[in-house]
């Protein structure tokens, strides 16, 4: 027999052991064969247990990777749209915003956009009103 371990709360397969070693709750427990069949997937992919079976779905890592990757390329469009004057004036924003998709940290690009916004020279706040709210569309699904 082999155990299973799951999120509890996404049903995401965690990883396999074999049944004599202790691992925390939750797993559940299949035989070799059906182990076997858990087979690698596509990193676009992952395996769920749900409502007693096994069923392939979107991976949740992959899904926010793409997410950081739209969330940039939009950002940098509206970025790539400013004067020279405009980009060299909002570059240290435009590096910290990068810094914090890069490692997943979406609650400080907000902050740190609201702030940019009311702060900034008066002829980088079109730019910088222009990617808050762009931000804020793309957070909210839009």
């Amino acid at each position: 027999m082999i155990k299973v371990r799951y999120n509890a709360n996404t049903g995401q397969v965690l990883k396999r052991y074999p049944a004599s070693i202790d691992v925390p709750q939750p797993f559940v427990e299949i035989t070799e064969g059906e182990a076997n069949a858990l087979h690698d997937l596509p990193v676009e992919q992952a395996w769920f247990y749900s409502n007693g079976e096994f069923v392939i779905g979107d991976s949740p890592e992959y899904l926010a990777k793409q997410k950081q990757k739209d969330i940039h390329k939009e950002l940098s469009e509206i970025y790539e749209d400013a004067t020279l004057l405009q980009q060299a004036k909002y570059k240290p924003v435009r590096d910290a915003v990068q810094e914090y998709l890069e490692s997943g940290e979406f609650d400080k690009i907000e902050a740190l956009l609201l702030e940019a916004k009311d702060n900034l020279e008066p002829d980088v706040q079109p730019i910088a009103e222009a990617i808050y709210n762009k931000y804020m569309k793309l957070k909210q699904g839009g």
